[in-house]
This record gives structure tokens, sequence and C-alpha cells, in this order.
């Protein structure tokens, strides 16, 4: 849980830096969660996942959790943690480098929404196209995989 609220700090540091005098017009807001997801990056997966800032987390963790949470535990131990990978369906708990495939996937279903090439109803299954072919998750929307023509049923 600590890489999600290090990596909504990054979503924060992104809206600290917007003019406040223009909060309520276009020009106060974020450009799009492209630029918004740059610095949520940045500290998780650059910061966050760091041997420095490990070692620095580790007396804190100590005093939190208590030193028998993780005893017996040293910086090696923490790095392997923080940076073991695997897919998942949580984009900030899967692995790092699908984390970016994700925003891509989501700029290629706006370049197909916004225009009009793609209708809303169409986006579960494009969806699950992309999170299938870009990070070989099945997704709720997945086709069964065994149907039965209703004209074979008795």
């Amino acid at each position: 849980s600590l890489m999600g609220v290090l990596h909504e700090t990054g979503h924060a540091l992104s809206e600290q830096g917007l003019p406040t005098d223009w909060s309520h017009w276009p020009l106060g807001t974020a450009r799009g969660m492209g630029m918004h997801q740059r610095p949520s990056l940045f500290v998780e997966l650059q910061i966050a996942r760091s041997a420095d800032f490990c070692e620095s987390m580790l007396p804190l963790m100590h005093h939190h959790l208590g030193a028998d949470a993780i005893a017996g535990w040293h910086i090696d131990d923490i790095l392997a943690e923080v940076t073991f990978a695997e897919p998942g369906y949580i984009a900030v708990y899967a692995a790092g480098g699908t984390y970016p495939l994700r925003g891509i996937l989501r700029s290629e279903l706006e370049q197909e929404l916004v225009p009009g090439r793609t209708s809303a109803s169409q986006l579960p299954a494009i969806w699950h196209a992309k999170v299938t072919s870009h990070l070989g998750l099945l997704t709720l929307h997945a086709p069964p995989r065994h149907t039965v023509p209703t004209s074979a049923a008795p």
C-alpha cells in the first residue's frame, strides 16, 4: 500500500504545479492523464524503489511497524520485495514495466473514441483485446472459452 500512496503523491505533485488563479479554467487543469502520470511514475518507480529511499525508510518502518515486524530484514531483502515484478490487474501494484503499457493502452483507446472511430459500447471488448495483447491478462469482459450454440441444446 505504500507504493500506492507514493504513486498518488506524484499526482499531488502535478496538481501543486498548476496555476491556482486559473483553477476553474482549462489553463489551470492538468493537460491530461499522460502528463499527470509522469511525476507519479517517477516517484513510484524511480524514487521509491531506489536503494537510498529504502534505506531511509527502514528506520521509519521499524518505528511504526515495530522492530519485530521486519526482524532480520536487510536492505537487500526490502529491495528484492519492492522491485519484484509480475503482471497484475491493479496498475499501482503490477510490474513497473507494465505500467507505461497501460498508459499506451488508454491513449490508444482515446485516439479511437474521441474522433468517433469507436463507440462507448465497444470499449469493453476493445479494452479486453488490448489488455490481453499488451499485458497478457484476461479481463472481466473476456469472451467465454467454450460456448454451446443454442441450436445444439436438447
